[in-house]
């Protein structure tokens, strides 16, 4: 026989997750995806980090979005074979569910599931897979705990109203009625914003937030055993929304009350459930996005010719989106966007002057990327560098970065080239033989007159810094697909954890605490190439006659410059973008998280900003040192791959 693990054996004044709802129990051939998505993305908005759903079955669309939130990491699937051993029934009512055990063991499963995250959550939410625990005077749950538990500190359990809001009762605008969500099986819930009223004499049921710690034994509506006493959290302060079938079949939508409240989330929950639904491969996204370079001062009409491979295409108008971040250049980052029928089926864009589709066919097709949506990629973490120009030629910085993140656990680097100097080519040559390194050939030069820098009244051109913003998107989506995480930064910065070993272990603890972060800022520290360390150790007499900076050198750090702005690169999941500037995203999915400058920043070194400031002004950050048993033999031996030693 199998023995049980013995769990909770540890008492934690700190836990994993803030808010964990526990949802049971799924069974049937249920498949309410868009109710689900909707729930799940509302949920997120609200604050919830973690959602455990107690699985005996369910139907096969519901299992693809069920799969798409696991590998998310916000939903933990726990198997419920119930109906292996007994005679599970489909309700609570006897008379009406004949069984062996109410609603396949709800109760069970809600007790096991306060044990499971005793330790693990701070509060657990206990409800259906269909209820929202809504605040109505709060803008998430952590706020609205935030009063709550302050005014009740003994209180464990806090009772929360249910309320119907009737499915067969629709908003008339119908303006959530939207054709995107047509054929996605379930209900929308942005279209029932009708909700009963109490009923006289009726016991109005109520779900619970409660404290895992201070319950002992749990029913459905209440706890059976607890410590502390419960409180009933008046309506107007926090109510479930819950769209289902009516319970007061006789009242008219005239007798009901417009309950919106949902509608208050809708500018981050409708992309964020289209989103989810693109993910789990319910839309089709009937668009190409094509990124572009164009004249903000002489925009012209612009027509998307796409075709099929049967080679039928066919011509469209536009809409060309400019990127809001764009330096005030002549010329900018910009969405083509093509929208058009049967799009999913094309296979090969081009974007024309000519409305009538008389196309120039010796004129380039763009291949159409991305159009299978993957839960597994080829790499862990790719990082875009973008530009190289000019006759840039550190080798030995390059060296040791590429080094130091390979030791990170980066798997992967894009540099979009224009030109460099000849012994840095070398360099570049050997790293792309030996497969880690992708160069993108950018000769925009050819085309423009590109800036080497991004203020226009000290750098002149047509374009912010070769077009660094156009790589950066098209580096996004050239790996969106490929890669799990994308790291945006410049050729000679490092994003360096500080309180982990490697970048693989930062994100399993950054991600599971921001399950809805795909933006994670990270700090950058300037290290002035002209401060050097004094015991010389790292001068070393292999390096002397390699070109460019020796950064084991450089361990002083440029303190935060009072009342100015500390410019920030990222680490995204690049399925959550779409589009970005150089220091921030400027749009995407679920928001961005500032990371902690002790927990993660960048090593940069490089002229310093604050020359004025003595070596004692600056902090010694030997990060860097840590790696060197490691890092030093590895760039050793690619300069000598290279044919520098």
């Amino acid at each position: 026989m199998e023995y049980l693990p013995i769990k909770n054996k540890v008492v934690r004044e700190s836990f994993k997750f803030n808010f964990t709802i526990c949802i049971s129990n799924l069974f049937g051939d249920y498949n309410n995806v868009l109710q689900f998505a909707q729930t799940m993305e509302m949920y997120k908005l609200l604050g919830v980090q973690h959602v455990v759903v107690y699985k005996t079955s369910c139907g096969p669309d519901l299992e693809k979005l069920l799969k798409h939130y696991e590998t998310e990491g916000t939903l933990e699937i726990v198997s419920w074979p119930i109906d292996q051993f007994l005679n599970p029934a489909r309700g609570w009512n006897i008379k009406r569910h004949k069984g062996d055990i109410q609603y396949f063991g709800q109760l069970v499963t809600l007790n096991e599931c306060i044990y499971r995250n005793m330790y693990q959550s701070k509060y657990v939410l206990l409800n259906d897979i269909d209820e929202i625990i809504m605040p109505y005077k709060h803008s998430n749950l952590p706020s609205l705990m935030e009063d709550l538990q302050p005014a009740y500190p003994n209180i464990g359990v806090f009772l929360i109203e249910n309320h119907i809001f009737p499915k067969i009762h629709f908003e008339e605008s119908g303006k959530f009625k939207r054709a995107e969500w047509k054929n996605i099986p379930g209900i929308n819930i942005m279209e029932h914003i009708y909700r009963e009223p109490p009923r006289k004499k009726n016991y109005n049921p109520t779900k619970m937030i409660v404290n895992p710690r201070k319950v002992q034994q749990t029913s459905v509506h209440s706890t059976l055993k607890d410590f502390g006493g419960s409180f009933h959290v008046p309506f107007d302060v926090c109510r479930i929304v819950h769209v289902r079938v009516p319970l007061q079949e006789n009242l008219t939508k005239e007798e009901l009350f417009v309950d919106k409240r949902v509608w208050d989330f809708e500018q981050e929950l409708v992309p964020n459930v289209d989103q989810t639904l693109k993910l789990s491969g319910f839309l089709l996204d009937g668009v190409i996005r094509v990124i572009s370079i164009v004249n903000r001062s002489s925009l012209q009409p612009l027509y998307c010719s796409y075709c099929s491979t049967e080679q039928v295409c066919k011509t469209v108008d536009t809409d060309v989106q400019i990127h809001s971040d764009h330096f005030s250049f002549t010329y900018g980052a910009s969405d083509v966007i093509c929208k058009g029928e049967h799009m999913q089926n094309a296979t090969h864009v081009l974007i024309t002057t000519d409305k009538e589709g008389s196309v120039d066919h010796k004129m380039e097709y763009l291949p159409i990327k991305n159009k299978v949506v993957r839960e597994t990629f080829k790499f862990n973490f790719t990082i875009c560098i973008s530009n190289l120009f000019g006759d840039y030629n550190n080798v030995l910085q390059f060296a040791q970065t590429m080094e130091m993140y390979k030791l990170l656990g980066v798997q992967h680097v894009v540099v979009y080239k224009t030109s460099c100097g000849p012994d840095l080519e070398k360099l570049l040559k050997h790293y792309e033989t030996e497969g880690i390194l992708e160069i993108v050939s950018w000769p925009i030069d050819q085309f423009l007159n590109p800036s080497r820098g991004w203020n226009i009244k000290r750098h002149k051109g047509d374009i912010q810094y070769f077009g660094q913003i156009v790589t950066l998107n098209e580096c996004i989506y050239r790996h969106m697909y490929q890669s799990k995480y994308i790291l945006l930064n410049d050729i000679d910065e490092i994003i360096m954890p500080y309180k982990h070993s490697n970048l693989p272990s930062l994100m399993e603890d950054l991600q599971p605490a921001h399950p809805n972060i795909g933006v994670f800022l990270i700090e950058n520290h300037i290290f002035p190439k002209t401060q050097f360390e004094e015991s010389g150790k790292f001068k070393r007499a292999e390096w002397k006659n390699i070109p460019g900076i020796n950064i084991m050198e450089h361990i002083y750090r440029e303190p935060p410059r009072k009342n100015i702005y500390n410019p920030t690169k990222m680490i995204v999941n690049p399925r959550k973008v779409q589009q970005t500037s150089v220091h921030s995203t400027l749009k995407d999915f679920g928001g961005s998280f500032h990371v902690p400058f002790d927990v993660c920043r960048i090593v940069h070194v490089r002229v310093p900003l604050q020359g004025h400031l003595s070596k004692e002004e600056l902090f010694v950050d030997k990060r860097v040192w840590d790696f060197k048993l490691t890092l030093i033999p590895n760039v050793d031996q690619t300069l000598e791959f290279s044919g520098f030693l």
